[in-house]
């Protein structure tokens, strides 16, 4: 999904700059024109999101997918296979990387498979923010 936010630089907005709404992560601004900028959600295949379970700290990659960006869903990956993490634990960015910030939302693990080919495991996680409904956004323009 992209969406074209009316803002552009001229206010400021700059490529790979995070967008959130309501304090959860949308994704990233992707490229930028005076007036007006794209932005590429987490469902996204090109998409990529430092990210840790709330609860207990484990720490993984939320990749978009395109099997499951039709159902609103994207998936955490590179979970060590001893993580602490369940079903029902809310994930955060975990402020690794230049695009998110440390601490926001990005969602709910639904359902946990372990991959025992490279002794990890992989979330499917339900996004905050329902990305078909999306209004408003907030930029988080950088220091």
């Amino acid at each position: 999904t992209l969406y074209v936010v009316n803002k552009g630089s001229l206010q400021g907005i700059e490529r790979d700059m995070a967008v959130l709404s309501g304090g959860s992560v949308v994704g990233r601004v992707e490229s930028v024109g005076l007036n007006w900028c794209k932005v590429t959600t987490i469902l996204e295949n090109a998409s990529s999101v430092g990210a840790m379970c709330a609860r207990s700290g484990a720490r993984g990659v939320v990749d978009g997918s395109l099997g499951l960006r039709g159902e609103g869903r994207c998936s955490m990956n590179y979970i060590n296979e001893f993580a602490d993490i369940t079903v029902g634990d809310k994930i955060i960015s975990s402020g690794e990387g230049s695009v998110y910030p440390y601490g926001f939302s990005i969602g709910t693990v639904e359902e946990l498979k372990l991959d025992g080919s490279n002794r990890t495991v992989s979330a499917i996680i339900r996004p905050d923010v329902d990305l078909d409904s999306v209004t408003r956004v907030m930029i988080v323009k950088r220091k």
